[in-house]
């Protein structure tokens, strides 16, 4: 059965243009724009109207017909525009990227190496500091090297002196043992031997060298300097080979020499000569 609410759609009749004619386009009014015709396919044609069946309503919609088109661009072409355009926009991606990364990096690389020549400046200064400390720890290891050196030298001293307290103590417990009186009598007792033993020594120490001065042996002597004018004669008898001789020292002249060929020569000097002896033993003043 057919649906009585369903009526059939009417189609609005087309307009037919002859073939090869332009539809006329309006003239506009007075001071309005012209507007531009849009073109229009050429070679419409009317789609005639189907019939209905007689229940059913059926409508065709009209299918209008194309009229020549435009050549198309090729496939290759677009793609390789694309890839262009797309490797464009990743280049410039890239750069802004680099530039938004590397900025912070730039930054912070800055940064570090003034934080690094902070840092070597703070080390360069504790360098310093640590030679100048190591130098005073070395002059007061110095210093104490000395002081525990000065120490010893002190402890050996006192335990020196100790020594002798001890023994002063000895002398003055032994000393208590005896009378005040004995000890001063024995002290001047002891006081004048020892004057004796002086003057004697003094008298033999003055025998000595005037012996020394008076008695001559091989050499050049000067006469009043290193032996007393006078007469000087051989201790023992001389041999074949003994030579005197008595000369100016100033003028180099012999004033008397001698061979004596043996037995006890004997030879007189005045101040201001000089006296060789050569191999005759010894002489002594007369």
């Amino acid at each position: 059965m057919s649906d009585p609410s369903r009526q059939p759609t009417p189609v609005t009749p087309t307009e037919q243009i002859p073939t090869g004619q332009t539809p006329a386009t309006p003239t506009p009014p007075h001071g309005a724009q012209p507007t531009t015709p849009q073109p229009q396919a050429q070679h419409t044609q009317q789609v005639p109207h189907m019939p209905q069946a007689p229940q059913v309503a059926m409508q065709q919609a009209a299918v209008p017909v194309q009229g020549p088109q435009a050549p198309q661009t090729p496939f290759w072409k677009r793609t390789y525009k694309l890839t262009a355009l797309v490797l464009g926009v990743g280049v410039l991606a890239s750069i802004a990227v680099g530039a938004i990364v590397s900025s912070p990096i730039a930054y912070h690389a800055g940064r570090n190496a003034e934080v690094t020549n902070i840092l070597l400046d703070q080390a360069r200064d504790k360098t310093v500091e640590y030679k100048e400390s190591k130098e005073k720890l070395d002059d007061v290891n110095s210093q104490l090297r000395q002081a525990n050196e000065d120490y010893e030298s002190l402890q050996e001293e006192y335990g020196k002196l100790e020594e002798e307290h001890q023994e002063a103590k000895d002398i003055i417990e032994q000393a208590q043992k005896y009378n005040l009186p004995d000890l001063k009598s024995e002290s001047e007792k002891l006081k004048k031997e020892v004057d004796e033993q002086k003057k004697t020594l003094e008298t033999l120490t003055g025998k000595v060298e005037s012996a020394k001065k008076n008695t001559i042996g091989d050499g050049v002597w000067q006469v009043g300097k290193d032996i007393d004018a006078g007469t000087y004669r051989a201790t023992s008898e001389v041999g074949g080979s003994c030579y005197w001789e008595v000369s100016n020292p100033s003028t180099g002249d012999i004033i008397q020499n001698d061979i004596p060929g043996g037995g006890f020569p004997e030879v007189t000097v005045s101040n201001g000569q000089q006296l060789k002896i050569s191999d005759c033993k010894t002489f002594a003043k007369q």
